[in-house]
C-alpha cells in the first residue's frame, strides 16, 4: 500500500465522498445566507448558518457515497 492509498475514508476513493461534503456545506452555507435576513437577529442567523451548513455537509457526504460508491470489481478490503 502506497502513501496515498491508506485504508479507511481517508484514502483515494474517500475524495469523492469528501469533495461531496464540502460543496454540500458550501451550498448549506449560502441558502443559510440568504434565509439569515428572514430570521432578524446576529445570533439566530449565526445558529441557522452553522446548522444549515452542518445539514449540508452530511447530505453532501451521503450523496457522495450514493454516487461514487466502490464497483464490485475492486478486492475486499481487509480489517
Amino acid at each position: 500500500m502506497g502513501k496515498s492509498e491508506r485504508s479507511g475514508s481517508h484514502g483515494r476513493n474517500g475524495l469523492p465522498v469528501r469533495i461531496g461534503g464540502a460543496i454540500g456545506g458550501a451550498a448549506g452555507a449560502a441558502g443559510a445566507l440568504l434565509w439569515r435576513p428572514d430570521l432578524g437577529g446576529f445570533w439566530q442567523g449565526l445558529a441557522a448558518f452553522v446548522i444549515m451548513s452542518g445539514v449540508g455537509i452530511v447530505l453532501g457526504q451521503l450523496v457522495g457515497r450514493l454516487f461514487f460508491r466502490p464497483s464490485s470489481s475492486d478486492p475486499p478490503k481487509n480489517k
